[in-house]
């Protein structure tokens, strides 16, 4: 998954979960019918919805991430060691290859930020 997925990934469940609570205050409170209106045209999916208000739900998701980030929340993803990394030995090939078992097999995992 790519960084700009994950984004729309938590624009698009913020959304679900923006249709969730508005379908509920709509059912137990009075809405003016202007309000009830504007909110009946957003009750769609989020690939449905105009650019500009998934826009808003990416600023949503932007802080979100943005409070992940600041704890420390990264992703695991799968690559290789860096070729700079190497060990020079007659077979360097065999030495990288161990070199990336031990490191895995003691635990080292490679990470980027979410975003």
């Amino acid at each position: 998954m790519v960084k700009e997925e994950i984004r729309e990934g938590i624009a698009e469940r913020i959304h679900l979960e923006w249709c969730d609570w508005s379908l509920s205050i709509s059912e137990k409170e009075t809405l003016s019918p202007e309000r009830l209106e504007r909110w009946k045209q957003h009750w769609v999916e989020f690939a449905e919805l105009p650019e500009d208000v998934k826009e808003q739900d990416r600023v949503w998701a932007d802080e979100l991430i943005k409070y992940l980030h600041s704890q420390g929340v990264v992703r695991k993803v799968e690559r290789e060691l860096p070729s700079r990394f190497l060990i020079i030995t007659r077979s360097p090939q065999n030495a990288y290859e161990q070199a990336q078992r031990d490191m895995l097999k003691s635990g080292y995992v490679a990470v980027e930020p979410l975003i």
